[in-house]
């Protein structure tokens, strides 16, 4: 049977994202809408948490597509990893409810027809202190165990799955979601791929060429940035200064921030790389987890993923390996 020729990527967050839109990209047989799908979920989410007084409408003067592909019936590819979450905070489910119920009315507009809908899913523990770390690349100096203590409820939700998978179900039918392993993309790229063509359609050859992007950083190093950042913001708040010098200072600490992340992703061998590790900074990374979060992992995201199919099976022991280091006291 054919597979749809329309692809909409989902997320989650930390799962690559940024890797398979840059090889999307590369694709001749593509046709990639990434900034003009990302900013219509930017769109939705702004009306939804009340933070405009406009309707909702899509992108104006942005084209649907990235760029024009190159052979004749191409894959048309919408991927916004936001359509997973749309934010941490404020987090209410009722907002989050509407969200991922008219996400998919909104993309079946631009994408009209048949659609496989693509997640991708990880180790729970290994994405929470993922989210963590982006937390920090944004400029935020919660510790890991105080970032998942005021975030736990969206943490738990989107672990749910089912909530942000069902209504795409709904729209395109289940037999079309498809939900891979991130593992399985991180160390047996040859078989995602081929994992891509068997339930995607998608030409396996094209993935020829290793694109890395968004490199992590190591715990030491993030905790580097959650220090710098913190200590700026104790900086902002006990020294007097006036609003315009405040304002000035604020955008040059979101530079410094960047240009830190920028060294610290680089071959490991950079002076901040060798000032992270010489510091030898002393921090707990242990993770406690609430209740709410461990019963959302147990009892929703393990058994949907082992429903899921034969590809997580290498990987379930690893995942409740995890949750069970996580819940140890």
């Amino acid at each position: 049977m054919a597979k749809p020729k329309t692809i909409i990527h989902v997320g989650l967050h930390k799962t690559g994202s940024t890797l398979l839109q840059a090889l999307w990209a590369l694709m001749p047989e593509v046709n990639l809408s990434k900034e003009y799908s990302i900013k219509t979920c930017y769109r939705l989410r702004d009306v939804i948490w009340g933070n405009t007084t406009e309707d909702f409408g899509f992108p104006e003067g942005l084209p649907v597509f990235d760029g024009p592909a190159k052979v004749d019936d191409a894959f048309s590819v919408f991927s916004a990893e936001n359509l997973s979450n749309p934010c941490l905070k404020p987090f209410t489910r009722e907002r989050f409810d509407l969200y991922y119920r008219y996400t998919p009315q909104i993309f079946g507009q631009m994408a009209p027809g048949d659609a496989s809908v693509l997640a991708l899913v990880r180790e729970p523990i290994s994405w929470i202190r993922s989210m963590h770390k982006q937390h920090i690349h944004e400029g935020g100096s919660q510790t890991l165990q105080k970032f998942v203590a005021s975030n736990a409820d969206a943490l738990a939700y989107i672990l749910s799955l089912t909530p942000m998978l069902g209504p795409w179900a709904e729209r395109y039918g289940k037999g079309n979601i498809v939900v891979l392993p991130y593992e399985l993309m991180r160390e047996r790229k040859a078989d995602f791929y081929r994992a891509l063509n068997k339930y995607l359609g998608l030409p396996p050859n094209a993935f020829d060429q290793d694109v890395r992007l968004n490199v992590s950083v190591s715990d030491e190093e993030a905790e580097l940035m959650r220090m710098t950042s913190r200590m700026m913001q104790l900086f902002l708040r006990n020294i007097p200064m006036s609003p315009s010098v405040a304002d000035q200072f604020q955008k040059n600490s979101s530079v410094i921030s960047g240009f830190l992340r920028n060294e610290l992703q680089k071959d490991g061998v950079s002076r901040m790389n060798r000032l992270a590790k010489h510091m030898a900074l002393e921090f707990n990374s242990d993770l406690r987890l609430p209740d709410g979060l461990r019963r959302a992992i147990e009892e929703q995201f393990l058994p949907t993923v082992e429903e899921l199919g034969k590809e997580f099976k290498p990987y379930l022991p690893r995942y409740r390996a995890a949750l069970a280091d996580a819940c140890a006291d």
